[in-house]
């Protein structure tokens, strides 16, 4: 989506997320060839044309934020945030792809997926999903998931103007579904049988800047580039009622030290 074609976000660990640019598709298509990587992504197998296209997609799709996770350590230091503009790879050079270790996503939902029924305790607001994959093996279990969808919840609370975060999990993974309860403070909501997927919910309840850009058009009476999902003005913030530290205060704010968006002179143009 244009939110986050032009940013990059950083924060206290040596996570980086950065657009879905056509530079990286090489190197995520060879991801994907990986039979287990598919199943725990309910992913199809794609030939290099259609991972291409698929790019392509993701990126015009206004429901749709896209990073690619990257380990700071291992990026081309040329590529990195600081770097002198004139150092800068062009498009297309494989140095972009290097420290690349799996992706994080936000799907922009127009439903009331995740409220509570009979509760007036999660109002109805913005919604998105959030899926994350380590597709490095030698980062897998090491933090660098947690982190990314840690980022990746603050960019989506305050760009974004999301209020309720949902994951739909496989009951098999036990690994996603520790690092979303466990460690980020998702709570169980639903257990889907026919589709062995365990459903998980986190409502935002406090963010540092409280209006998003998509709230702050709404309040002056436009849409803008934040608008909500259906095109017409996002939802104002909503929190529940309770008054007691949430998981979103005590374990995603925790995580995101340093948290930032950083402009980011994308050599691809959005066109």
């Amino acid at each position: 989506m244009r939110d986050n074609w032009n940013c990059q976000v950083t924060g206290g660990s040596g996570v980086l997320l950065r657009p879905y640019m056509r530079s990286l598709v090489e190197k995520y298509h060879s991801w994907m060839e990986d039979e287990w990587l598919r199943e725990c992504t309910a992913s199809e197998q794609l030939t290099m044309d259609e991972e291409l296209a698929m790019q392509a997609e993701w990126r015009d799709d206004a429901q749709k934020a896209t990073f690619i996770v990257f380990d700071r350590a291992s990026a081309d230091p040329r590529t990195l945030p600081g770097a002198a503009a004139a150092e800068k790879p062009a498009a297309g050079d494989v140095a972009w792809s290097e420290g690349m270790v799996g992706d994080v996503n936000l799907f922009l939902l127009d439903d009331d997926e995740g409220a509570t029924e009979g509760s007036d305790a999660f109002p109805e607001c913005r919604t998105a999903e959030v899926m994350v994959m380590t597709a490095e093996p030698g980062l897998r279990r090491s933090g660098v998931a947690t982190e990314a969808v840690a980022l990746m919840l603050r960019f989506g609370a305050e760009r974004l103007g999301v209020r309720r975060f949902v994951a739909k999990i496989s009951q098999s993974n036990t690994a996603s579904l520790r690092l979303f309860t466990e460690r980020l403070g998702f709570e169980v909501y639903r257990e889907v049988e026919a589709f062995e997927e365990t459903h998980l919910r986190l409502q935002v309840t406090d963010v540092a800047r409280p209006l998003s850009r998509a709230v702050e058009a709404a309040a002056e009476g436009g849409a803008g580039p934040g608008a909500g999902p259906s095109g017409g003005a996002a939802e104002a913030p909503c929190k529940p009622a309770e008054a007691e530290p949430s998981a979103w205060e005590g374990r995603v704010m925790a995580r995101t030290g340093g948290w930032e968006v950083a402009p980011f002179e994308n050599p691809e143009p959005f066109e």
